[in-house]
């Protein structure tokens, strides 16, 4: 992480003007350290996430983020038993944070720039592993599911129009093989619609793809962000069907009450 000279003023300032919220965060800026395609798509999307939600958050990223010591030390730290190893201790931390009603910001004029490069495996690893199945356990052991940022109703929709893709492709294949006797003409109509709501719902991203990294590099950061959708609810799926199949004696948790999501 490059971090700016005006980052630390600028999170006193935040903090003095904003004298009764508890911790704040940014986000990565839009020009990553590393160009090639995944890096650049991570970063990005990343950066537009975050430039796009609202301020008032309900959860926290200690990517770039500040927290005043009383209100860490109130809520006891990240909880290092866990989350051993890096994964979303800091998203975990943000809920316990609002979880005692205090206030976390995300200050969009706080940015800066990740130098990590993104590989493929690395990206599914750290998506589905690190960010998908983690989330998802929480979500199960809070009974909480925040919409913002990754989780706002755009992505939910756009998740579940993803896996409508998905099955439209495979009945259109199997018509056109003459595997089962379906009309592919109103298949293929089906899923023209499917996508041209999946590009409408996404279309301020899309566009700052194509702004940023021009018309090539939008079309295949298009078909990724399908794909991050597909395998991300797939992900949610599947651990949510595996936490209501364990015994209750197993998954039986306080059930915290959140806040709820700003307006």
């Amino acid at each position: 992480m490059i971090v700016p000279s005006d980052a630390f003023t600028l999170i006193r300032r935040e903090f003095d003007q904003q004298t009764e919220v508890a911790a704040l965060f940014g986000s990565y800026d839009d020009n990553p350290g590393c160009t090639d395609f995944f890096s650049s798509f991570k970063n990005l999307f990343h950066h537009h996430v975050h430039q796009t939600s609202l301020a008032e958050a309900v959860t926290f990223w200690s990517g770039c983020g500040a927290i005043r010591r009383a209100a860490f030390e109130a809520v006891g730290g990240f909880n290092a038993a866990l989350y051993p190893e890096p994964s979303i201790e800091d998203i975990e931390l943000g809920f316990r944070l609002t979880q005692q009603q205090q206030r976390v910001r995300l200050v969009k004029d706080l940015q800066v720039q990740h130098l990590k490069k993104w590989t493929l495996t690395a990206l599914l690893r750290a998506d589905i592993f690190q960010r998908a199945v983690p989330w998802t356990q929480l979500i199960s052991r809070t009974g909480y599911l925040p919409c913002a940022l990754n989780l706002a109703w755009e992505a939910r929709l756009s998740a579940g129009l993803v896996a409508l893709a998905a099955l439209l492709a495979t009945g259109l294949a199997a018509a056109l093989i003459d595997i089962v006797r379906w009309f592919s003409g109103e298949i293929a109509a089906v899923l023209l619609l499917v996508a041209a709501t999946l590009l409408f719902l996404n279309r301020e991203l899309y566009v700052f793809f194509w702004r940023k990294r021009g018309p090539i590099f939008a079309l295949g950061a298009i078909l990724a962000h399908w794909v991050y959708f597909f395998y991300s609810g797939a992900t949610f799926l599947f651990c949510s069907a595996a936490e209501l199949l364990r015994p209750a004696t197993d998954s039986l948790v306080a059930n915290p009450q959140f806040p709820p999501d700003a307006d």
